[in-house]
Order: structure tokens, then C-alpha cells, then sequence
């Protein structure tokens, strides 16, 4: 894993400096503590900063082809490089070091563009090919690892973050007012936009070609659900689904360096702890999260998980005075959160690399890929419940079903309306009905009162969902409704919440953090499975618990999901809440800013005061304002307008 950046001259207005490029990389140089590099010509230039892990004493870049004509700056691992090194060998390449970045060289000599199909990894990478004058951008089929670019006068630049285009000098960090709203309804910015003016993200799956002064795009993988395969036993799939899960976890032990893993109290991290062990690696040592409030702790469960399998457990204790580290985590995630689980993933990092570990295994994508959380199963039962919907005694069944969950029963009717009498709008809006979609809107009503007169000015006349339902919905038309859904939430919240968390939290402190469920040729597989394997009537990941039995404690194969998640109300808004709270949610600050009504805010603030704990009231007025404060902190970090203090 590694920081890349650089800059390409379009036509003959931008010159490239080599402290451009050298700004670029410092900001972001916590990515690769361990080297920097640079290549600069009269038409580009390119930065490295290495995180080493496989062939450490070499590998160095940006690196070239044998005769200097192909160049590239590379973020990632390549978990296949071996299998094409042979035969590239007789195709008459030749090679200098061990590592991965030189395959995609290679590759790209054979096979151009089309040299990602044959990656099996995370990555994200820029070739330039000097005799075509052509630049080529292109990141993994999942999006595990983040690449940013925008176009300015005379060129164009690239990143690993966002905070290397604004080090340049070419570029000011400025907020994207769409953005801060698709942040307020969806929690993320829509892709491929960014939380800042001007700057997008490379699509998951994406190439970004820079040719003859032009800038075109294009996908070269989607997921697919068709052809599900129905003709084996549920026994068959089972052991072709734990060979696979296996064979991944094998590909992401390539290592020159110690490897560990991440362990919750839930089956997808500890299985795969358990098939790390299953494959050799005897000496797992394995870092988990405990809070000190009892309702977000699962620290008896994870540590009976680390005794029964016979690893090492190291445990950092999650307490409020994390809260205060909110403004640094935020210039490392470049977007705020709807609730601060971000946090002690940040500083987990910290402790691992701590511990002098450079890699860790997670569980990080099981959820998205079978459809764990609560919003799926509530899909499937109002999918079951639809041909009843008029019966009398249904509204009080589903009312007497939330309490007993502990939900608040205020959201019941959002959901009555959603799912039996707006369905079939909102699948034709957006191909499938979204199962977050009562969380997408939960702020709406809220929001007319904190935006500022300007703010609601500059939406007024916008299509705050143009990219969302302008996607490419073909993938969701003949699937199965729990398939369509899980194809969106592999477009929408995996690549823009999920991995951004898992991403720039782990590279913060030099962490390579590898997700052996996003392996692609295993996504694929789970793709084409009955659903009935991945969600067997109400019972979860069903396929993943049935392979799983006697690898791992019998308790957690049975447990329910316990979602992780961090206090809102007690880190940042009681009596110990850190001084810059008041000081960004200050009149003067919120005035400041230009974002928000300063009255709107102060009577958020005083309503979520007010409000008790565990209503619905309570939170959403919680992800409201914790809303609010990341945009006025993200806010005062750019008035650094190189991102390069805080």
C-alpha cells in the first residue's frame, strides 16, 4: 500500500514542477512512511510515497519498463502477480524485482487497458505512456482503495486523497453544496463526486484515460446476478463457498512482512481468523475494540473467540476522551459521518502499527455482500407482508413486531408508507427499492431549518439525486429483489462509507488493511448463489454460518448481528464534550461558514437537549447535529488551503 499523486500537462499552458509534486506527496505521506519517488518529463509528473510489504529492499517508484517508455505510480496489492510472471517471462519481459507493480507494467506492454481483467487485488494505479503521450487512471472492481482527480487550467491532477490535488497549488479546497446534501440524506456524497468543488473519485471498476487533451471514462467490471445456479445441494455450495473464502484469505497472506487481523464478536472477522490459523499461520496476533459503556462493548465475546481459536488478543478500550481526536480524524477521512464509528477505527490503526504490525486481515464487506443489516431483513418481511397489506390488523402486527425489537415506534408509519404504497415508484426511480431508504430521508424534514437562505438557493435548482437514479440500473432489472438491492448497496454505501472508513482510517498510520470477502472471484460467486444462501428466510449470511460450524465457537455462528457503533450524545454533546465543539457550532462560526441558519442550528441544539434518550426524536436529531459538526470542522480545516495543517 502507498500514497500516489501527479499532474499532467494538457496542451502547452500548466508547467510541472517537481515541488508540486513534492507537496503533493508530503501531505499524504502518512500512506508510505517507508520511501518517496518522482518522476517528472515535459508533459508529466508523478509521486510515490511506499508503504513496503512485498519485495521491501526494491520495488521503488514511480517505475519504469525496461527501455523507460512506460511509467507507473501504483497504490495497492496484486494478490495474482505470480501466476502471470511466467508466462510474461516467455512472452521476453524481463524483470528487476519481486514485487506486484511490475506485473502491471508488463501487463500493460501486452495487454493495455484490458490488463485489469486479469488482476485478482486492490489497487489503484496511473500508467503514462510516453510514446502516445496518454495518461491511464484505474482503480480496483470494488473500490477498497481510493483515487481522486480533477481538472484544472492547462491539465489535469490525481491523488489518493483528496488533499494532494489542493497541495499542488493549482486547485483551493471549496465544499460541493451538493454534497453536503447528499451527505445529509444519503451519508456520503453521490459518486463520483467528492465532498469538494471540482474533485471526483475514479468509479470503482473505472479508467480515466487523459489522451489528446480529452478526458474520457469507462467501467470495465459490474457485478452480476444472472444464471443463479439451483441445481446442487445445499451441502455442495457449501464446500465450494468455504473453498473459495479459503482460497481468498491464502491470496491475501502474500506478505514480506508480519500479518495480523482484525476481531469483533461477529462471525466475519473471527472466520476469518480462523482460516488464517486453518492455512498455517500459526502466530495470529489479532486487535479488537472494547468500550467502557456496556452497550457498545463486545469484549467477552471476542476474546472467548480469540481462546477458542488460540490467538493472541490485543484489546485498546474505546472511551470519550477519543472524541477530542474528531478534527484529525476528519483531514484524514476528507468527509464528515452521519455518527462517529470512524473513530476508534482510527485509532485502532494507531495501536496496531503500535505493535509493529503493517498488515491486517478484516471482515470489513460480509455485511454488504449477503445483506445482514436490519434495513434488508425489514425489505424481505415487507415484501412477505405486501399481498396482506389491506387486512385488517396488519399496521398493529407491525407496530407490536417494532417495540418488541426496541425500535421506536414513530418510524413505523415511514415504513407503511414506503413499502406499501410508494414501492412501486421508488423501484422505477431507482431500480430496486433501496433498503436504506427511510435512513436516506430521516433528515429531510429537518433540514429547511439549518440550511442558510444561500444554501437553499443553490439547491433549489439542482438535481440533488442526478447521479443516483441516472446510474446505469440494468444490473438490477431482472434480479431478484434481495439481489437488486444488494447490487445498489455494492454502487452506493460499500464503496463511499464502508471502504472511504476502512481505507483512510488503516493508511492514516501506514496500516494495509485486505478485505478477503471483496476478493472479486468470491463477490462473483456469491453473486450467483440461490438467495435463499444468503438470506434464508430471516436468517442471515446462512451459507457463511453453515461453513463456518466447527471452525469457530458455536455462538457465534448463531449470533445475531450486533452492529458497531460509537455514542453520540456522551462523546460530543454532554458536559466532558471537547472545547471545539462550542467553538465550530458557535453563531459567529455557523455565520461564517455560510452553510447554515445560525438560528436553525441553535434550535437543533436545544431540541436535542431536550429530546430523551432512545426516541426516535433523540436520534435523529443526534445524526443531525454530529452532522452539522463535521461540515463546520471540515469547514475550518480547509481555511488551510493546502489541507496541509490542521
Amino acid at each position: 500500500m502507498c500514497g500516489i499523486a501527479g499532474i499532467i500537462s494538457v496542451g502547452t499552458g500548466l508547467k510541472i514542477e517537481k515541488t508540486m509534486l513534492e507537496r503533493m506527496i508530503e501531505v499524504i505521506d502518512h500512506r508510505g512512511p517507508d520511501g518517496k519517488g518522482f518522476y517528472l518529463d515535459e508533459m508529466v509528473g508523478l509521486g510515490h510515497c511506499r508503504l513496503s510489504i512485498v519485495d521491501i529492499d526494491h520495488g521503488q517508484q514511480p517505475m519504469s519498463n525496461e527501455d523507460g517508455t512506460i511509467w507507473i505510480t501504483y497504490n495497492g496489492e496484486i494478490y495474482n502477480h505470480m501466476d502471470h510472471r511466467a508466462g510474461l517471462e516467455s512472452l521476453n519481459h524481463r524483470f528487476k524485482t519481486r514485487c506486484d507493480t511490475e506485473i502491471i507494467l508488463h501487463l500493460y506492454e501486452e495487454y493495455g487497458d484490458s490488463c485489469v481483467d486479469v488482476l485478482n487485488g486492490i489497487f489503484a494505479f496511473a500508467i503514462w505512456d510516453m510514446p502516445r503521450k496518454r495518461l491511464l487512471l484505474a482503480r480496483d472492481r470494488m473500490g477498497v482503495k481510493p483515487l481522486y482527480y480533477a481538472k484544472v487550467d492547462g491539465g489535469l491532477l490525481f491523488g489518493s486523497e483528496a488533499k494532494a490535488l489542493f497541495a499542488s497549488g493549482l486547485i483551493k479546497p471549496s465544499l460541493d453544496i451538493r454534497s453536503v446534501d447528499n451527505f445529509f440524506s444519503f451519508t456520503y456524497p453521490l459518486q463520483p463526486r467528492s465532498m469538494f468543488k471540482g474533485v471526483y473519485k475514479v468509479l470503482p471498476a473505472g479508467e480515466v484515460v487523459i489522451e489528446q487533451g480529452k478526458v474520457s471514462t469507462h467501467r470495465y467490471w459490474t457485478l452480476r446476478f444472472e444464471n443463479p445456479r439451483y441445481n446442487q445441494p445445499a451441502s455442495d455450495y457449501v464446500e465450494e463457498f468455504l473453498s473459495l473464502l479459503k482460497k481468498s484469505v491464502k491470496r491475501q497472506l502474500m506478505s514480506d512482512v508480519t500479518i495480523g487481523a482484525y476481531l469483533s464478536g461477529g462471525i466475519d472477522s473471527t472466520m476469518i481468523v480462523a482460516l488464517m490459523k486453518n492455512l498455517g499461520h500459526s502466530a495470529v496476533e489479532t486487535f479488537s475494540i472494547g468500550f467502557d459503556d456496556q452497550r457498545y462493548d463486545e469484549s467477552s465475546t471476542f476474546r472467548s473467540s480469540a481462546k477458542f481459536l488460540g490467538v493472541k488478543n490485543h484489546c485498546m478500550q474505546a472511551t470519550a476522551s477519543f472524541a477530542s481526536s474528531y478534527p484529525r480524524v476528519l483531514w484524514h477521512l476528507e468527509m464528515p459521518f452521519r455518527h462517529p464509528i470512524s473513530i476508534p477505527y482510527f485509532h485502532l490503526s494507531g495501536f496496531v502499527r503500535e505493535r509493529g504490525v503493517k498488515v491486517v486481515l478484516t471482515g470489513e464487506g460480509s455485511d454488504e455482500l449477503f445483506g445482514s443489516y436490519n434495513v434488508f431483513l425489514e425489505n424481505k418481511l415487507f415484501r412477505v407482508l405486501l399481498p396482506f397489506k389491506w387486512m385488517p390488523g396488519i399496521n398493529a402486527f407491525l407496530r407490536a413486531l417494532w417495540r418488541r425489537r426496541g425500535q421506536p415506534v414513530e418510524s413505523i408509519d415511514d415504513f407503511l408508507q414506503i413499502h406499501f404504497r410508494m414501492r412501486k415508484a421508488l423501484q422505477e426511480r431507482y431500480g430496486c427499492l433501496p433498503p436504506w431508504y427511510s435512513q436516506w430521508k430521516m433528515l429531510n424534514p429537518l433540514l429547511p431549518a439549518i440550511y442558510s437562505p444561500a444554501m437553499q438557493e443553490e439547491l433549489a435548482s439542482a438535481d440533488l439525486e442526478e447521479e443516483l437514479v441516472g446510474m446505469d440500473k440494468r444490473p438490477m432489472m431482472e434480479a431478484h429483489p434481495h439481489n437488486a438491492s444488494l447490487w445498489l448497496e455494492s454502487q452506493t454505501r460499500l464503496p463511499n462509507w464502508i471502504l472511504t472508513i476502512n481505507d483512510h482510517c488503516s493508511m492514516a498510520h501506514g496500516i494495509e488493511s485486505r478485505v478477503p470477502y471483496l476478493d472479486h472471484e468470491f463477490v462473483e460467486y456469491v453473486a450467483r448463489l440461490p438467495v435463499s444462501l444468503k438470506l434464508h428466510w430471516f436468517n442471515t449470511k446462512y451459507i457463511l454460518r453453515e461453513a463456518s460450524r466447527g471452525l469457530i465457537p458455536e455462538e457465534i455462528v448463531k449470533r445475531t448481528k450486533f452492529p458497531f457503533n460509537t455514542p453520540i450524545w456522551s462523546w460530543f454533546f454532554s458536559k466532558d464534550s471537547p472545547s471545539f465543539v462550542e467553538e465550530v457550532l458557535s453563531e459567529n462560526s455557523i455565520r461564517q461558514t455560510g452553510i447554515f441558519d445560525s438560528h436553525g442550528v441553535i434550535e437543533a441544539r436545544k431540541r436535542l437537549a431536550a429530546s430523551k434518550l432512545g426516541t426516535y426524536e433523540r436520534l435523529t436529531l443526534e445524526y443531525l447535529v454530529f452532522g452539522i459538526l463535521g461540515i463546520q470542522i471540515l469547514s475550518e480545516i480547509m481555511k488551510s488551503s493546502t489541507f496541509s495543517d490542521l
